[in-house]
């Protein structure tokens, strides 16, 4: 990925976590048994090196929003009300 052509004051280019690599992976494989995609098929021959030319691009905001839930969540307080919160500037 070329950072110069992604904006990065709005977005986080990240590597994929392991979720995201087995979403990534369901995803291809899907999409392979629906279409007969030679690409996708190519793709998955070689996952464990070809996993690693995707990243993952996180809008900062739905990230904050995302962290806010989150964190609510884990101290039992109110998402919603955490949410809204974290979305206020």
């Amino acid at each position: 990925i070329s950072r110069q052509r992604v904006n990065t004051e709005m977005v986080l280019v990240e590597e994929p976590n392991r979720d995201d690599r087995a979403w990534l992976d369901e995803q291809i494989n899907r999409h392979m048994a629906e279409t007969g995609s030679t690409v996708a098929e190519r793709i998955l021959a070689d996952w464990s090196l070809q996993s690693g030319n995707f990243f993952k691009v996180m809008p900062i905001d739905y990230k904050r929003v995302l962290e806010a839930a989150a964190a609510a969540r884990a101290a039992g307080s109110d998402e919603v009300e955490a949410i809204m919160a974290s979305t206020r500037v």
